[in-house]
Parts: C-alpha cells; sequence; structure tokens
C-alpha cells in the first residue's frame, strides 16, 4: 500500500485570507500528480510571529478558515494539514497553537493541540494542550500527528506508535537545522514509521521580533532513511510516495524490534522525575 504525499515549505503572510489564498494555489498548481495528503507547517493561517496578535486572529476549530480549507479538499479530491491558531469555543481567551486534518471529503478528522510549548515566546501566547492525539484511520493507514517541539521529546511519538501510527504529520517552524537533522531520523528509526515534517522557510518580521526559518523540511521512512529534504533558502513543495509494504523496512524491524523488547516494567521511575 503507498501513500502519496506532499510538503509545501515556503513563507507567509501575517494575515489568514492571503494564506489561505497561498494553500488554494499551492494545492492547485499540484491538483494534478495524484497527492492524497498535502501538509502545511506551524500556524500556517497566521503566521508564527504574531505574538499579541494572535488573540485576535484565533479561530474555533469549525471557523471560517475550516469552511474554505473544507471547500478547497473537497474541490481537489486532497486530504490537507495544516497549523493555525485555535480559540477555544468554551474558553475564548485560551488559544491554542493547533493542526486540522481535513480529508478530501471536507471533513475535519483529527485536530491536535500542541502539549509541549516551545520557550517563553509560546506559553506566553498559547495554552498547552491536555491530550496527545488520537491515531486515526487514514486511506488505510494509521496516522497521527504531533508540532515541532513535540518531537523533540521521545515519549509522543513513541506512545502514538505503539498505538499503532505509521505515519506522523508534523507541521513546525524551526529555526536550528541541527535539531532537525538529528532528530527527525532517530524518530522514524526508533518508532518504525515514516514522519513528514513541514517546515517554514525564509524571514518573519513583526512588532514582534524577526526569525530566520531554515526550511529543510524532511519526508523520512521506517529506516530512517531520507526520502526527501527540502533546501535552507527557498519555498517549494516535496512529493513522494510512502510505500508502506516495503519489504526492507520489515526487514530492519525485525532486526531491531524495539517495541516489542522494550521493558516497561523498569520504566515507572520516569514517571516519578
Amino acid at each position: 500500500m503507498t501513500l502519496r504525499v506532499a510538503i509545501f515549505q515556503g513563507g507567509f503572510a501575517n494575515n489568514a485570507k492571503k494564506n489561505l489564498e497561498l494553500l488554494e494555489r499551492t494545492i492547485q498548481g499540484e491538483s494534478d500528480k495524484g497527492i492524497e495528503l498535502f501538509v502545511f507547517c506551524e500556524l500556517f493561517l497566521c503566521g508564527y510571529l504574531n505574538g499579541k496578535d494572535f488573540s485576535e486572529v484565533a479561530e474555533d476549530a469549525k471557523g471560517p478558515s475550516f469552511e474554505f480549507v473544507s471547500k478547497i479538499a473537497i474541490k481537489f479530491g486532497i486530504a490537507i494539514a495544516y497549523g493555525y491558531a485555535e480559540k477555544d469555543s468554551v474558553n475564548p481567551k485560551n488559544i491554542y497553537n493547533s493542526v486540522q486534518i481535513i480529508d478530501k471529503n471536507g471533513i475535519s478528522i483529527l485536530n491536535y493541540r500542541k502539549t509541549h510549548l516551545w520557550s517563553d515566546y509560546e506559553r506566553q501566547y498559547f495554552v498547552p494542550g491536555d491530550s496527545l492525539p488520537n491515531v486515526i484511520d487514514f486511506n488505510g493507514i494509521k496516522m497521527s500527528a504531533l508540532i515541532c517541539y513535540d518531537i523533540e521529546f521521545v515519549e509522543p511519538a513513541r506512545i502514538l506508535a505503539l498505538e499503532g501510527a505509521q505515519l506522523l504529520i508534523v507541521p513546525t517552524a524551526l529555526m536550528n537545522v541541527t535539531m532537525c537533522k538529528m532528530t527527525i531520523q532517530s524518530r522514524s528509526y526508533e518508532n518504525h514509521l515514516f514522519i513528514c515534517y513541514a517546515n517554514l522557510v525564509g524571514r518573519e518580521k513583526t512588532n514582534d521580533g524577526e526569525a530566520i526559518f531554515i526550511g529543510n523540511s524532511l519526508i523520512v521512512a521506517p529506516d530512517g532513511t531520507e526520502l526527501a529534504r527540502g533546501s535552507s533558502d527557498k519555498e517549494e513543495v516535496l512529493i513522494r510516495d510512502l510505500d508502506f509494504t516495503n519489504v526492507k523496512y520489515e526487514e530492519k524491524r525485525s532486526r531491531n524490534p524495539y517495541h516489542q523488547d522494550r521493558r516497561p516494567d523498569l520504566y515507572d521511575r520516569l514517571l516519578r522525575k
């Protein structure tokens, strides 16, 4: 079984309307290539350095941007994953750094709130999510999602893998290329799963500061092999076929069955730290 995925690596405006137009143009430009899932970066709809404006641009999970993306998914028959600032429908003062996945029928199949917030910057504006996402069925594949800093901890990816995930979608806004080069392949290898890691590229400057995002978006196989890597300085779309029945992945899993050989009886000390 194979799944054709695409990652959009690019910059964005600090404006949801312009970013939604960019999303539509990007998908339309690749719509004849048989893509089944298109992944966009962390906080794609509003920009990463929006700071004090997050409370103004945040939307409910089923808000107007969802309605727009849902129509695009239906129009092109492609599932779409995108990052956005989510306003809690019960307590609007709570803003989350979230990712939503909409299937080709325009239905939200996963909405996850980032649980591990990076730095005082994120903790100043966002509330951390209180649970890891579910593992969902997508075109016959078990899939889930994390956001940026989440993947730098070993536990979330391992939990999702143990729950059956074969593919992790990871929108990110990364400025440190060393982390990207060291961590993503390790997470794939130790958990025997594919990872689609979608990063920004270029300079973002707002009243809240300035940052240079380093691209290097990745699609990685269960044996840690890079299937695709984005450049460090240009906007681009990465497209790859993920082969979930590739014999070589199963052979490497059999030689190093990390899930099977775990010793959970020894790990209770971790919970006491």
